[in-house]
């Protein structure tokens, strides 16, 4: 099958909204600047490909986007760049799936008059259509590279105000090299301004990440978080075997080790694994009478010693069992309206709620409520820092994936997390679990 390929370039023509079609070759070419200063506006060439087929689109959705810059900023956003300027101003072409949009159409409004013509473009990934996601150098953008992985952390980590190391950085990918490169990779933020950027490897098969921590020094051998990761990777065998995986800082490395039950676990095995302390199986009867029966994550926290238990919580969530659930840590009853607008992202019929408990005391610091794999487009109220994060953090990925959590602690405090696709097709991972 024959390949087309997008050639963007910067330009000022005068819309003229021409548009043709012919047979092998065919093309639709969609032309437009808008008046007034000038602004450079995108002009794409359409190519078909030899069959007919429609293979090169470009999405006019919600959000109005004026000018050369700011499309190619969010093209870049959704996982089609970062796109290479050349001299001449074109831009290296990359295969991407669009839909030309005429000249003069507003997205969920009134065609424009001739006195105030403008292209308005928006690109978005159209799953259906997209046949190829490489290069026209042959490079899979849902592949792991470590140097453009440098690239965007480092970029991300800017537009966030999060630290980062390059040197930190790149001594995690050069220990886990495997691992990111065979697992699909993800990123995560909160909405409190200084926080860490994150990112994060999800295996696909058995490893042991804890050795790998020993032998790089990231932690010592008989760090007791590392040794309850080795014991809840040892519960099970064969079909269903536990997968681990980790979080890193940005700034600092290693910081979380996470474990893939291999399936729904009852909470008993995880709470009776081998060194489990007293001060978390104590919980197991007040874990069981808010039905958290079923585990499918747990999680170790190496800088701040606490432990995370992922359940299956029986939804739709409702007023009575969010406050139930937030008083584990010691946090008021939440407004319904709250607890409303947390209901129309989560998943009705069962979604993750996490307990993080301290492991010297079995205090439980904090709890969160996950709303994964939102709608594309679509978030609740996240503020100003994770809107910055959704659209600075690039997805490779063809699936795109957004999540956020909202985490409520001791006296009411509260946050939200985000995270978001980056590479090696982590929306079919998530389908296997």
């Amino acid at each position: 099958m024959q390949l087309a390929h997008a050639t963007l370039q910067k330009d000022n023509w005068k819309p003229n909204g021409s548009q043709r079609a012919a047979g092998n070759g065919a093309f639709i070419s969609g032309k437009g600047a808008r008046r007034g200063k000038g602004n450079p506006i995108l002009a794409a060439q359409v190519h078909f490909l030899t069959d007919g087929m429609e293979y090169l689109r470009i999405l006019s959705i919600g959000r109005v986007i004026f000018g050369y810059a700011a499309l190619m900023r969010d093209l870049t956003t959704v996982g089609y760049g970062p796109f290479r300027m050349r001299k001449s101003g074109q831009v290296a072409p990359y295969f991407l799936a669009i839909r030309h949009e005429r000249p003069g159409f507003f997205p969920g409004g009134k065609a424009q008059t001739k006195d105030h013509p403008f292209i308005l473009l928006r690109a978005q990934i159209i799953m259906g259509n997209l046949i190829s996601r490489f290069t026209k150098s042959g490079v899979d953008l849902e592949v792991f590279s470590p140097q453009r992985f440098l690239e965007d952390t480092k970029r991300t980590a800017e537009a966030i105000g999060a630290p980062y190391s390059e040197a930190v950085t790149k001594a995690v990918l050069a220990a886990y090299a495997q691992n990111f490169k065979d697992g699909a990779v993800l990123w995560r933020a909160t909405n409190r301004p200084g926080d860490a950027l994150n990112f994060r490897f999800y295996e696909r098969r058995p490893v042991d990440t804890v050795s790998i921590a020993v032998k790089a020094g990231f932690i010592e051998k008989d760090n007791i978080m590392g040794t309850l990761i080795t014991s809840w990777s040892a519960l099970y065998t064969g079909v269903g075997t536990p997968e681990q995986s980790c979080d890193f800082d940005a700034g600092t490395g290693l910081t979380k080790a996470w474990v893939y039950m291999g399936g729904m676990r009852p909470i008993d095995d995880i709470l009776n694994a081998d060194h489990v302390p007293e001060a978390l199986k104590k919980h197991g009867p007040t874990f069981h009478s808010l039905g958290l029966e079923l585990v499918r994550h747990v999680a170790v926290d190496y800088h701040s010693g606490t432990v995370n238990i992922y359940f299956r919580a029986p939804g739709p969530l409702n007023v009575e069992q969010a406050a139930k659930f937030v008083a584990l840590a010691d946090c008021p009853a939440l407004p319904e309206k709250e607890v409303m607008e947390m209901r129309k992202f989560l998943n009705p019929t069962g979604f993750t709620f996490a307990v993080t408990i301290k492991l010297s005391t079995g205090t439980i610091s904090r709890v969160g409520f996950y709303a994964l794999k939102l709608p594309i487009g679509t978030f609740p109220e996240i503020g100003s820092r994770l809107t910055t994060f959704f659209s600075a953090a690039p997805n490779h990925d063809q699936e795109e994936m957004n999540a956020i959590a909202w985490s409520f602690g001791p006296g009411g405090k509260r946050y939200i997390k985000a995270e978001r696709s980056y590479c090696g097709k982590l929306v079919p991972l998530l389908r296997d679990w």
